[in-house]
This record gives structure tokens, sequence and C-alpha cells, in this order.
């Protein structure tokens, strides 16, 4: 990532990223999503890359489906679906042990745990959601929901476009 963003990349993310994906890709695997491997040339425009990507068949939804059956056999878990998470709670040294939560009946509840996953979607739409939730962006992320950092040594105007047209057939083709 320093060779292609001359130094602007955050290395200390793409290190961690590079450390925990592996690891990912194997818990995946391990439950039985399958992955496509996707050979790719030249995969930043006319430049020699020799990359790869991975993604699961199916789309992000058959890991959601697969991890979903695997969740469910779980004695000692509940699945809370229509439910609209208000608040984390937090234990008195700060950290998080638990959500505040509107149910279907309308009423509010308290849910503690020693870990707290949340598993939500939809507000990437939502700036102002996004922001209070997530933060303001940094230089390794998209300022304005969306990430296409330039390449100085590319030649060609059509990086960007190419991108989203790329990601516009691929729903077109469902």
């Amino acid at each position: 990532m320093r060779l292609v963003s001359n130094g602007l990349a955050d290395e200390d993310y793409c290190r961690k990223l590079g450390q925990l994906v592996p690891e990912l890709a194997q818990s995946f695997l391990d439950h039985e999503v399958k992955l496509n491997h996707h050979d790719e040339k030249n995969a930043l425009l006319e430049l020699n890359t020799d990359q790869h990507f991975v993604f699961p068949e199916g789309d992000g939804n058959a890991i959601i489906q697969n991890l979903f059956g695997h969740i469910t056999k779980f004695d000692n878990c509940d699945i809370l679906l229509k439910t609209a998470g208000v608040k984390l709670l937090t234990s008195e040294s700060g950290g998080v042990n638990g959500v505040k939560f509107r149910g279907m009946n309308g009423l509010l509840r308290h849910l503690h745990g020693k870990n707290v996953m949340l598993a939500c979607g939809g507000f990437e739409g939502n700036r102002e959601m996004l922001t209070k939730g997530a933060g303001t962006a940094g230089t390794a992320g998209a300022f304005n929901s969306m990430h296409c950092e330039l390449d100085t040594r590319a030649t060609k105007s059509d990086a960007v476009i190419t991108l989203q047209l790329f990601a516009l057939e691929r729903k077109l083709s469902y």
C-alpha cells in the first residue's frame, strides 16, 4: 500500500486488515460459507498488479444465512427481529455491557451481556446516523460514503467510472 498510495495509506490499518482477513476467511469456510477466488491481472487499470479478489458465493446474504443457521443452534441465544436499538448500555468503567431497545410490542427493555454484538444495517445512506455512530471519516475511509482513491500513476480517467459501472452491472444481472 505504501507504494501505490505514495505513503498516504494508513499502514497500521492495512497491516491489521492483512492480519485479520485470513482468520475471518477461515472462519467463513469453517461455517460452510463458500468463497469464490477471482484473479484480476490489472486491478488498478493498466498496471500489472497481479491481484485477486475473494467474495462469498451468494454475496453477503450467504454469510448472514450460514452464520444465522449456526447461531440458532445455541440454546442460550435469542434472536430479536424488528427491534430498534435505542442506546448502548455501559459499565462503570465505560465498557459496553448491553443495549436498551424497543421491541415489537413498543416497550423499552434492557438486555445485558458479557459480549455485545450489534447486527444492523441500513444507516449507510443516512449521513447523520453514520457520522454519529462511526465518527467523521479519516484519510483511510470515504469522505462521501464512497471510497475512490485516485491512483496518480494511472494514465486513464476511467478508474471510478469503471468501478461504479461494474457494481451497477453486477446488481442488475441478478
